[in-house]
């Protein structure tokens, strides 16, 4: 027989599931808590908990799924590295060998995410860099106002 805290934490599971379930279909926070007898903010509580456990459960999946990438490409560097390496290949298979070698440490790296983002720096249509937040949105509304006034 299961103990009386294990059966609270599937009741409260069941809680969580169906007010997340009715969040889904639709309904307001406020129509939760009355289907549940509890207040709009305990509502909302519940379905934001079992988005947090959601994300949590998908944090460990692609936890998971990036060691089988890495253990994969691991692998595949084996062998591509062994070929480039080998003097008996033709220089042409180890140049080849040499190119997945490349590539499997670019899918490495960006799995890792070992590679500096690369800058984009924003401009405005003309080419022009748009400085600060709100420099940035007055220079955009103004070149959307020069384009429907000039047409090219």
């Amino acid at each position: 027989m299961a103990s009386r805290t294990s059966q609270r934490l599937i009741q409260s599971k069941e809680r969580r599931l169906k007010a997340f379930a009715m969040r889904k279909r639709g309904y307001t926070f406020e129509q939760i808590g009355d289907a549940l007898n509890i207040s709009r903010q305990a509502a909302h509580k519940l379905v934001d908990n079992y988005i947090t456990e959601m994300e949590a459960l998908t944090d460990e999946e692609a936890k998971k799924l990036i060691k089988i990438e890495l253990s994969r490409l691991d692998d595949l560097m084996t062998v591509a590295y062994n070929s480039a390496m080998n003097d008996k290949e033709t220089p042409g298979n180890r140049l080849k060998a040499i190119d997945r070698v490349l590539k499997v440490m670019e899918r490495r790296s960006n799995m890792l995410g070992l590679d500096a983002p690369k800058k984009i720096a924003p401009t405005d249509p003309q080419g022009n860099e748009l400085k600060g937040a709100g420099a940035g949105l007055a220079s955009l509304l103004a070149a959307a106002e020069h384009l429907t006034n000039n047409p090219e």
